[in-house]
């Protein structure tokens, strides 16, 4: 019977970084493609786009159609969850624990394919990208 292979991915809308874990001892190791980042936020203008009404020469506000920041967001998370997806089933690891903000983690809930769903194990409600490996290895202490 061999250990159980544990990954823990933790991400936010624009970078996620991918540790192999080890409870005993309590170890993380970033594993070798599990750095990467996504497209970062484009500067938009602040000025609201203005629109003339059809029936006379008022113009008014116009809200854009889509938010482009959680468009990129999305699209991000999406090849998150290609990339786990893809990991899960070349059988790389047995569980997966998730970090994440609320936001990217209820778009990762969103996203992920049943085969994925099966192997996460456990939830972490936080963005620990940028923390170093002792606070998240505390994130992942048992409540």
């Amino acid at each position: 019977m061999h250990r159980r292979r544990i990954w823990i991915a933790t991400f936010n809308g624009a970078e996620c970084r991918i540790f192999g874990y080890d409870g005993s001892p309590r170890s993380l190791t970033v594993l070798d493609d599990g750095a990467f980042s996504g497209p970062r936020k484009p500067e938009f203008s602040d000025r609201q786009t203005r629109v003339y009404a059809a029936a006379s020469d008022h113009r008014s506000n116009a809200e854009p159609p889509t938010d482009p920041e959680r468009a990129m967001e999305a699209a991000f998370i999406a090849d998150i969850v290609t990339h786990l997806a893809d990991a899960a089933h070349a059988d790389r690891f047995d569980d997966l624990i998730v970090a994440a903000s609320p936001r990217s983690l209820g778009a990762f809930r969103k996203l992920a394919p049943p085969e994925l769903v099966r192997r996460v194990v456990r939830e972490i409600d936080g963005d620990h990208v940028k923390s170093d490996a002792a606070t998240l290895l505390a994130a992942l202490k048992p409540d």
